[in-house]
């Protein structure tokens, strides 16, 4: 108990002791003796293995023991003690999750056809599992729920901390969806044509892809991916649901959320592709589009044929998928003024780290305290020009650094 004197605390105890009809001397020794753990499901109690093994095959999972706190006697200057776990505390009891990178795989501004290029080039712009983050999403929120006591102390959990990468392709969908699952607000993980999936994931063309429904004519066949027919109506027919974070939580920015795919910027052309109803599943016919001087002619007429190309898919190699405005890419402080949203759920904070004075002054740092002896800093590191390396300003202000504002180089690929 915090801040609370001796004398306040047996007049306190006195009290409740009275309310209780208990001795005193019965209740103040609990009172103050150290909080039990608590039996949670984490790696203390077991763990996850692999239970096959080889290279280019499908793997499969099991449960395994756990993996106990090991005390590093090299670090100490003496023994540990006797009886020390019956008495530690907790100084704070936090979570951390990051680089969560939910996905709208049906956005037509996704990388997908650089798989049919080279999967290993371009790696993670389509993976097998990719429909399904949003789901990854609330069994991670539900496991934070599980733990919401300490497996150590038995301390309620004070905050949990997520560092950045939440949305995959700095998605206004995206980044809502991931906020109200962390919230324990009801999802639904589609777009475009409702409950229809409208992805390579669904189209044979697409090779490289992942065919849950039979896998057999693509890339991942071979190597033991299973059949799962139905996969993708269910993720576009399920609502997605969580139990919200069982603390407040905070929040900060990745590459992912300032930068396109986390290593670009955006254009005009980009975010209309994004809304827009041509989804290429074909790399040639997305790499004339990417790469047809959309970014060395920036003429009226040059905008105009790049828009006529997305639109009514001038070059073949697509698929007609319906546009959706909610697809819009994020731009500025679109991403940290999400985090205001009042979607009915969750613990909180508003702004979750971020305050009004942040979305005033355009600056991106924050401090937030936890109880009375824990403060947080949320520093933001991002580089706002090109690539995923981080970058450390000369000031928390983002307005200071419109000069250097990314832009969407149709020509200029990173080269990892």
């Amino acid at each position: 108990m915090t801040r609370m004197s001796r004398r306040s605390f047996m007049a306190f105890t006195g009290a409740l002791a009275a309310s209780m009809g208990l001795p005193r001397q019965m209740l103040a020794p609990a009172l103050a003796a150290p909080t039990q753990p608590a039996d949670v499901p984490t790696t203390l109690r077991e763990t996850i293995r692999q239970s096959t093994t080889g290279n280019k095959a499908y793997r499969t999972l099991r449960t395994a023991a756990g993996e106990p706190f090991i005390a590093r006697t090299d670090l100490m200057t003496s023994a540990p003690a006797a009886g020390r776990v019956g008495q530690r505390r907790s100084l704070g009891y936090f979570g951390h999750t990051s680089d969560i990178h939910v996905q709208d795989t049906q956005s037509p501004s996704r990388l997908e056809p650089t798989n049919a290029f080279s999967p290993t080039l371009f790696p993670g712009t389509c993976r097998p599992q990719q429909a399904m983050s949003l789901f990854v999403q609330a069994q991670m929120v539900q496991a934070f729920s599980d733990a919401a006591y300490s497996p150590v102390t038995g301390a309620p959990m004070a905050a949990v901390l997520n560092t950045g990468d939440s949305a995959d392709q700095i998605s206004n969908l995206e980044t809502r969806w991931y906020i109200r699952i962390m919230d324990g607000v009801p999802v639904m993980a589609d777009s475009g044509t409702p409950g229809v999936y409208e992805g390579v994931e669904a189209w044979p063309e697409a090779t490289y892809a992942y065919h849950p429904d039979d896998p057999s004519g693509d890339m991942w066949g071979p190597f033991g991916f299973p059949s799962v027919p139905g996969l993708l109506e269910a993720v576009v027919t399920t609502e997605v649901t969580s139990p919200g974070m069982p603390a407040p939580w905070y929040s900060v920015f990745g590459n992912h959320d300032v930068l396109f795919n986390g290593f670009a910027g955006q254009d005009d052309s980009l975010r209309s592709l994004a809304t827009g109803g041509v989804k290429y599943w074909s790399f040639q016919s997305w790499a004339l589009d990417m790469f047809t001087g959309m970014s060395l002619d920036p003429s009226p007429l040059q905008r105009a044929l790049d828009y006529g190309r997305q639109q009514f898919g001038l070059i073949g190699g697509f698929k007609r998928v319906a546009s959706d405005p909610d697809r819009k890419l994020l731009q500025g402080q679109d991403f940290m003024a999400a985090h205001f949203e009042d979607t009915g759920g969750g613990p909180g904070p508003v702004g979750h780290g971020w305050t009004q004075q942040n979305l005033d002054d355009n600056t991106t740092f924050w401090t937030a305290d936890v109880g009375e002896h824990i403060r947080l800093f949320g520093l933001d590191t991002c580089n706002r020009v090109v690539g995923a390396d981080g970058a450390v300003p000369r000031t928390s202000s983002t307005g200071s650094r419109r000069a250097c504002r990314p832009v969407w180089s149709r020509t200029s690929w990173p080269s990892s």
